[in-house]
Protein backbone atom coordinates (compact mmCIF):
# COMPACT_ATOMS: atom_id res chain seq x y z
CA UNK A 1 0.00 0.00 0.00
CA UNK A 2 1.43 3.24 -1.57
CA UNK A 3 1.58 6.42 1.71
CA UNK A 4 -0.52 8.19 -0.13
CA UNK A 5 -3.36 5.20 -0.30
CA UNK A 6 -2.13 4.82 3.94
CA UNK A 7 -2.68 8.55 4.19
CA UNK A 8 -6.05 8.26 2.44
CA UNK A 9 -7.41 5.83 4.93
CA UNK A 10 -5.84 7.75 7.95
CA UNK A 11 -8.02 10.58 7.00
CA UNK A 12 -11.13 8.73 5.92
CA UNK A 13 -11.05 6.81 9.56
CA UNK A 14 -10.30 10.64 10.90
CA UNK A 15 -13.35 12.06 9.24
CA UNK A 16 -15.36 9.28 10.07
CA UNK A 17 -14.74 8.58 13.67
CA UNK A 18 -17.04 10.68 16.42
CA UNK A 19 -15.10 13.02 18.14
CA UNK A 20 -15.61 13.51 21.93
CA UNK A 21 -17.39 17.20 22.84
CA UNK A 22 -14.97 19.83 24.63
CA UNK A 23 -15.45 20.44 27.81
CA UNK A 24 -15.58 23.86 29.08
CA UNK A 25 -15.37 24.16 33.03
CA UNK A 26 -14.09 28.26 33.41
CA UNK A 27 -16.59 30.47 31.98
CA UNK A 28 -14.73 32.73 30.77
CA UNK A 29 -12.60 30.35 27.92
CA UNK A 30 -16.15 29.09 26.88
CA UNK A 31 -17.57 32.53 26.23
CA UNK A 32 -14.12 33.20 24.34
CA UNK A 33 -14.97 29.46 22.13
CA UNK A 34 -18.56 30.66 21.53
CA UNK A 35 -17.86 34.47 20.60
CA UNK A 36 -19.95 35.65 17.81
CA UNK A 37 -22.55 33.10 18.64
CA UNK A 38 -26.34 34.01 19.46
CA UNK A 39 -27.14 32.07 22.35
CA UNK A 40 -30.84 31.40 23.67
CA UNK A 41 -31.27 31.63 27.06
CA UNK A 42 -33.55 30.02 29.73
CA UNK A 43 -33.30 30.17 33.03
CA UNK A 44 -36.72 28.60 34.15
CA UNK A 45 -38.77 31.76 34.88
CA UNK A 46 -42.93 30.99 35.52
CA UNK A 47 -44.84 27.97 35.42
CA UNK A 48 -43.70 25.12 32.68
CA UNK A 49 -46.72 22.64 31.15
CA UNK A 50 -46.40 19.39 32.29
CA UNK A 51 -45.08 18.19 35.91
CA UNK A 52 -43.09 15.45 37.79
CA UNK A 53 -40.91 13.63 35.46
CA UNK A 54 -41.39 16.08 32.61
CA UNK A 55 -41.23 19.60 31.91
CA UNK A 56 -41.72 22.07 29.21
CA UNK A 57 -40.09 25.66 29.08
CA UNK A 58 -40.12 28.29 26.55
CA UNK A 59 -36.97 26.77 24.40
CA UNK A 60 -36.48 23.17 25.84
CA UNK A 61 -38.29 20.00 27.61
CA UNK A 62 -36.76 18.01 30.30
CA UNK A 63 -37.45 14.44 31.42
CA UNK A 64 -36.07 11.90 33.82
CA UNK A 65 -37.95 9.03 35.83
CA UNK A 66 -39.00 9.54 39.65
CA UNK A 67 -37.04 12.51 39.51
CA UNK A 68 -39.54 14.72 41.09
CA UNK A 69 -38.34 17.95 38.91
CA UNK A 70 -40.01 21.35 39.30
CA UNK A 71 -38.84 25.19 39.48
CA UNK A 72 -37.51 26.18 42.34
CA UNK A 73 -36.87 29.60 44.13
CA UNK A 74 -33.42 28.22 46.16
CA UNK A 75 -30.19 29.08 43.93
CA UNK A 76 -30.93 31.01 40.99
CA UNK A 77 -28.16 32.25 39.11
CA UNK A 78 -30.68 34.28 36.67
CA UNK A 79 -34.00 35.23 37.80
CA UNK A 80 -35.66 34.09 40.38
CA UNK A 81 -36.39 30.46 39.83
CA UNK A 82 -34.39 27.25 38.98
CA UNK A 83 -34.78 23.77 37.73
CA UNK A 84 -34.62 21.62 40.33
CA UNK A 85 -34.01 18.10 40.35
CA UNK A 86 -33.41 14.84 42.07
CA UNK A 87 -30.39 13.92 40.64
CA UNK A 88 -30.20 10.45 42.95
CA UNK A 89 -31.60 8.44 40.39
CA UNK A 90 -29.88 6.65 37.92
CA UNK A 91 -31.44 6.99 34.73
CA UNK A 92 -30.42 10.19 32.72
CA UNK A 93 -31.61 13.44 33.10
CA UNK A 94 -32.60 14.02 29.15
CA UNK A 95 -32.55 17.73 28.03
CA UNK A 96 -34.27 18.06 24.73
CA UNK A 97 -33.62 21.57 22.81
CA UNK A 98 -35.97 23.05 20.57
CA UNK A 99 -33.46 23.71 18.13
CA UNK A 100 -30.44 22.27 17.04
CA UNK A 101 -27.05 23.92 18.74
CA UNK A 102 -23.59 22.56 18.77
CA UNK A 103 -22.63 24.40 21.60
CA UNK A 104 -24.58 24.82 25.46
CA UNK A 105 -24.03 26.30 29.20
CA UNK A 106 -25.56 25.98 32.06
CA UNK A 107 -25.00 26.64 36.10
CA UNK A 108 -25.25 23.66 38.40
CA UNK A 109 -25.69 24.50 42.08
CA UNK A 110 -26.03 22.51 45.46
CA UNK A 111 -24.39 19.46 43.40
CA UNK A 112 -22.74 17.16 45.80
CA UNK A 113 -23.89 18.16 49.39
CA UNK A 114 -24.59 14.78 50.88
CA UNK A 115 -21.85 12.54 49.64
CA UNK A 116 -19.05 12.10 47.03
CA UNK A 117 -20.89 12.58 43.39
CA UNK A 118 -20.07 11.38 39.79
CA UNK A 119 -21.56 13.46 36.39
CA UNK A 120 -21.36 11.87 33.02
CA UNK A 121 -22.36 13.79 29.38
CA UNK A 122 -23.72 11.98 27.14
CA UNK A 123 -24.43 14.28 23.57
CA UNK A 124 -24.09 12.64 20.02
CA UNK A 125 -23.32 9.21 21.13
CA UNK A 126 -20.41 10.31 23.28
CA UNK A 127 -19.62 10.25 26.82
CA UNK A 128 -17.53 12.36 29.26
CA UNK A 129 -17.40 12.71 32.09
CA UNK A 130 -17.49 16.21 34.20
CA UNK A 131 -17.34 15.21 38.14
CA UNK A 132 -15.35 12.41 39.99
CA UNK A 133 -16.10 11.81 43.88
CA UNK A 134 -17.43 15.67 43.87
CA UNK A 135 -18.09 16.68 47.18
CA UNK A 136 -19.45 20.14 47.69
CA UNK A 137 -20.80 22.80 49.62
CA UNK A 138 -24.52 23.18 50.29
CA UNK A 139 -25.26 26.13 47.74
CA UNK A 140 -22.27 25.70 45.75
CA UNK A 141 -22.17 26.93 42.29
CA UNK A 142 -20.56 24.71 39.18
CA UNK A 143 -20.58 25.83 35.21
CA UNK A 144 -20.24 23.67 32.73
CA UNK A 145 -20.51 24.44 28.63
CA UNK A 146 -19.21 22.42 25.51
CA UNK A 147 -19.25 22.27 22.04
CA UNK A 148 -19.08 19.55 19.16
CA UNK A 149 -18.55 19.35 15.75
CA UNK A 150 -21.76 18.22 15.00
CA UNK A 151 -24.82 19.46 16.16
CA UNK A 152 -27.76 17.96 18.59
CA UNK A 153 -31.08 18.60 19.36
CA UNK A 154 -30.83 16.73 23.42
CA UNK A 155 -28.09 15.92 25.94
CA UNK A 156 -28.16 13.84 28.62
CA UNK A 157 -26.65 14.17 32.16
CA UNK A 158 -26.08 11.03 34.98
CA UNK A 159 -24.81 10.51 38.47
CA UNK A 160 -25.37 11.83 41.81
CA UNK A 161 -26.39 10.71 45.20
CA UNK A 162 -29.53 9.07 46.80
CA UNK A 163 -31.93 12.08 47.72
CA UNK A 164 -29.56 14.56 46.38
CA UNK A 165 -31.24 17.43 44.87
CA UNK A 166 -29.61 19.77 42.47
CA UNK A 167 -30.30 23.06 40.78
CA UNK A 168 -29.88 23.99 37.02
CA UNK A 169 -30.04 27.63 35.66
CA UNK A 170 -28.99 29.86 33.06
CA UNK A 171 -28.69 27.36 30.18
CA UNK A 172 -27.34 28.83 27.50
CA UNK A 173 -26.91 27.25 23.75
CA UNK A 174 -26.70 28.50 19.94
CA UNK A 175 -24.66 27.55 17.32
CA UNK A 176 -21.35 28.81 16.75
CA UNK A 177 -20.12 30.71 13.74
CA UNK A 178 -17.16 29.27 12.75
CA UNK A 179 -17.45 25.29 13.34
CA UNK A 180 -20.76 24.53 10.87
CA UNK A 181 -23.06 21.73 12.26
CA UNK A 182 -22.54 18.31 10.60
CA UNK A 183 -19.00 17.35 11.05
CA UNK A 184 -15.91 19.34 10.59
CA UNK A 185 -14.98 19.71 6.61
CA UNK A 186 -11.42 18.63 5.04
CA UNK A 187 -9.23 21.35 4.26
CA UNK A 188 -8.64 21.44 -0.14
CA UNK A 189 -5.27 19.72 0.45
CA UNK A 190 -6.99 16.54 2.50
CA UNK A 191 -9.71 16.73 -0.35
CA UNK A 192 -6.79 16.28 -2.36
CA UNK A 193 -5.06 13.82 -0.77
CA UNK A 194 -8.42 11.51 -0.55
CA UNK A 195 -9.03 11.82 -3.89
CA UNK A 196 -5.40 10.99 -5.30
CA UNK A 197 -6.10 7.97 -2.44
CA UNK A 198 -9.13 7.19 -3.91
CA UNK A 199 -7.75 7.24 -7.69
CA UNK A 200 -4.69 5.12 -6.71
CA UNK A 201 -7.28 2.40 -5.24
CA UNK A 202 -9.43 2.35 -8.29
CA UNK A 203 -6.71 1.77 -10.44
CA UNK A 204 -5.24 -0.94 -8.53
CA UNK A 205 -8.91 -2.50 -8.44
CA UNK A 206 -9.20 -2.52 -11.84
CA UNK A 207 -5.76 -3.73 -12.72
CA UNK A 208 -6.45 -6.93 -10.63
CA UNK A 209 -9.85 -7.15 -12.32
CA UNK A 210 -8.30 -7.52 -15.58
CA UNK A 211 -5.77 -9.44 -15.28
CA UNK A 212 -8.45 -12.19 -13.41
CA UNK A 213 -10.79 -11.64 -16.19
CA UNK A 214 -7.84 -12.73 -19.15
CA UNK A 215 -6.61 -15.45 -16.91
Amino acid sequence: MTRTMIAAAALLSATGAAAAPVVYTDEGRFDAATAGATLATESFEGTPAGSGNTLVFDTLSFTCRNCAAAVSSRYPTQGVQSLGVNTGVTEPLQFTLFRAANALSFDLSDFGTLAAADLSLTVNGQTVSLLDGFRGATGNRLFFGFTDTASFTSFTLTGGNSGDVAYFDRLRFGTLVDAPPGGAVPEPASWAMMIGGFGLVGAAARRRSAKLAFA
